[in-house]
Order: C-alpha cells, then sequence, then structure tokens
C-alpha cells in the first residue's frame, strides 16, 4: 500500500508541475511566471523526495 500512496502522490504532483509550466508561459507579469516556475519546482522537488522516500522504505525492509 506504500508503494501505490507514492504513485497517486506523484501522478498528482506532476499534473501541478504541468500547471506551473502553463501558468509561467502565459503570465502577462513577473509575478505570475515566478510563481509558476517556483509551483514547478515545488513539483520536481517533491517528486524526488518521494523517490528518496521509497528507497529508504525498501532498505528498511531488506
Amino acid at each position: 500500500m506504500y508503494g501505490l500512496g507514492n504513485w497517486i502522490a506523484t501522478i498528482l504532483l506532476a499534473v501541478v508541475g504541468l500547471l506551473g509550466l502553463i501558468i509561467s508561459s502565459r503570465a502577462a507579469d513577473g509575478a505570475m511566471a515566478l510563481f509558476g516556475g517556483g509551483l514547478m519546482l515545488f513539483a520536481i522537488l517533491m517528486v524526488f523526495r518521494l523517490i528518496a522516500n521509497a528507497y529508504s522504505h525498501e532498505e528498511k525492509l531488506s
């Protein structure tokens, strides 16, 4: 069950990252472009964090 939650969170974070890219590309001012870029960066970092947690969870099992 641990793995299913990671998959769902990864899919949701991918959607959030794509939303950040869309917001950034259609921004009329610098603040929205910065917000969209930050949203995309947040999603990428969280996916890497989920990957790291999955590997540390695997090490605890073995």
